[in-house]
């Protein structure tokens, strides 16, 4: 395919292309011969070999700076929203779930899978974290796949510089344990009722190459249509996980992730009275150096937090322990103690709620990890169909430019089944996914951002 097809012309972007045809000639190759080159899970680095944890060269990006635009178009005009804009399902893809025992085992990554920067999830890092958190035997290392992926510029700045001075680019990871057959009498695999999220520092030159090459992918799988609001990757969903847009995309990933740059792990699993939530900082992945990290809003060294289901229906939540601060809405999560408060009470806390939701007014350093996950089902189940508390009459929601993002799009996705229970914010609980609205908001916020800023 040509730079013309793709966008570009003109000899002033001759190096942009240059750029993007490095980019995009893994994912043809891999198109062509059906197969991306991984390392297990025992064949780590030998002793002596390069630890491609340096800059963008090491693996091959050129890092420099381009005299021209950006060659794929983004959300930079206040024309309509087309399938030429940078949209929410480029910069937050969320997987089907495999319906094929092939589509699982080649068509999705797994925690070994490795590229120049080594395994997405070293094995070494995997069991350091199990010994603290105890995953194996709710969330086996061989049936880990990658089911979600985020791209996010200046992680956890509720007003990043548009320079990207004090800013960490990031490319996020959700992983969740897919056995190897099919549950019940479904035809789709089903997930375990867990979660892994790895996080990858980026140079922002690879940051931008890479957001190029995901629309560069869409476009040559595609008309060009918009994609509207998050949901199982349209073109993945009618292609396949085996289909060349899916397979072009696993070759980007292990272009720039692997053990050498992830820098976070956080993990979710279901433990006997609710879930369970804890952080980890990787210093190094093999030989693992981690260190479990203080969850924000709660006392001093407190490194795990439990969301925990009293009643279902109604709902009733307890934190535990419970989050301190203004961003708090413990007593809103429990229904029973919800219908006691005074109207002006349960509107401060599902302000409260509102803050935790918007990507400006927080961060996933200032709020506590059940309370971030549990926003949703509060939402849902207690404040808009007991109280009628909706996003609009907040002023403290999230509301992203109208020229990024069409109102329509920002839909969260989640079971209107009062009995189903999910907590995930990007990913599945069985065969349900859940979508939280503070994912579509940070994705919403991911545009505007792209829209706003100026390319490396």
């Amino acid at each position: 395919m040509g730079c013309i097809q793709l966008g570009m012309a003109g000899e002033s972007q001759g190096m942009e292309c240059e750029r993007m045809i490095r980019w995009l000639a893994t994912a043809a190759l891999v198109a062509a011969c059906g197969d991306v080159p991984m390392v297990g899970p025992d064949d780590g680095m030998d002793e002596g070999e390069e630890d491609f944890s340096g800059d963008a060269d090491s693996i091959g990006v050129d890092a420099s700076t381009p005299d021209s635009p950006s060659p794929v178009p983004d959300a930079m005009s206040d024309g309509p929203i087309t399938g030429g804009t940078l949209q929410l399902n480029d910069v937050s893809i969320v997987l089907p779930l495999p319906t094929t025992l092939a589509e699982r085992n080649v068509g999705m990554l797994t925690a070994s899978s490795a590229g120049l920067r080594g395994a997405l999830l070293p094995r070494a890092t995997y069991d350091a974290i199990d010994s603290e958190f105890s995953l194996s035997g709710v969330t086996e290392y061989a049936d880990l796949r990658v089911v979600a992926l985020r791209i996010d510029p200046c992680f956890a700045q509720l007003t990043p510089a548009l320079d990207g001075s004090g800013c960490e680019a990031q490319l996020r990871l959700v992983l969740q344990a897919i056995p190897g057959a099919p549950g019940g009498s479904s035809e789709t695999y089903s997930a375990i009722d867990s979660g892994i999220h790895t996080f990858y520092r980026l140079t922002r030159a690879e940051l931008y190459e890479l957001k190029d090459a995901i629309v560069a992918l869409r476009l040559a799988s595609s008309t060009g249509e918009a994609l509207g609001p998050l949901a199982p990757h349209p073109i993945v969903v009618r292609q396949g996980l085996d289909g060349a847009f899916s397979t072009g995309l696993r070759a980007l990933v292990l272009r720039v992730a692997g053990g050498a740059n992830l820098t976070r792990v956080a993990a979710m699993k279901e433990g006997p009275t609710g879930w369970e939530f804890s952080m980890f900082d990787i210093a190094r992945a093999e030989p693992a150096q981690i260190s479990l990290r203080t969850i924000a809003t709660l006392p001093a060294g407190t490194t795990s937090q439990e969301g925990a289901p009293l009643v279902i229906n109604p709902l009733g939540v307890e934190f535990r322990p419970a989050p301190t601060g203004p961003d708090t809405f413990n007593r809103l999560a429990d229904s029973s103690i919800a219908d006691g408060l005074d109207p002006e009470a349960r509107r401060a806390e599902f302000d409260a709620l509102m803050r935790v939701e918007n990507p400006h007014a927080s961060t996933p350093d200032s709020a506590a990890c059940a309370n971030c996950h549990f926003t949703m089902l509060v939402k849902k189940r207690i404040a808009e169909p007991r109280f009628g508390l909706f996003d609009s009459s907040s002023p403290d929601a999230y509301v992203p430019p109208a020229d990024v993002v069409a109102p329509a799009d920002l839909q969260a996705t989640l079971s209107n089944d009062p009995f189903d229970f999910n907590v995930h914010a990007f990913s599945y609980n069985g065969n349900l996914l859940a979508i939280a609205q503070r994912t579509v908001n940070e994705s919403a916020a991911v545009l505007a951002y792209f829209a706003a800023a100026s390319a490396p």
